[in-house]
């Protein structure tokens, strides 16, 4: 999305030992594993989600925090654009739950919640 006219951010750690929650899941054939955020990852997503006129694009963030949540295989931006809208939206509610409140979610819902996705 760099190339696009919207800031280039770096993927960031790819650390998923410790306390950041990751899943894996299947979307159009592929395998992939994903993780939840950091506040500086989430952050930077936020501040690349705002226009030049000063507005924010929600949609340029989720883009951007699905693209920093894939950890195995890298996504590039070129490609997250060309999947299908419906594989799209998949990552999107799996990205939305790794980054969910434990308080909302307990770690039993959200398993429940990827094997759901999973099968989809």
């Amino acid at each position: 999305m760099a190339g696009r006219g919207v800031t280039k951010i770096d993927q960031g750690s790819t650390d998923t030992s410790g306390i950041f929650r990751t899943t894996i899941v299947t979307l159009g054939g592929v395998q992939y594993t994903l993780r939840e955020l950091s506040v500086k990852e989430n952050d930077a997503c936020v501040a690349a989600a705002k226009q030049p006129d000063g507005s924010f694009d929600g949609r340029t963030m989720m883009r951007f925090m699905v693209l920093k949540s894939v950890v195995e295989p890298k996504m590039s931006d070129t490609a997250l654009l060309e999947l299908p809208q419906r594989l799209y939206l998949r990552f999107c509610d799996v990205v939305s739950d790794l980054n969910a409140d434990d308080d909302v979610e307990s770690d039993a819902e959200f398993a429940e919640d990827q094997d759901e996705a999973k099968n989809a």
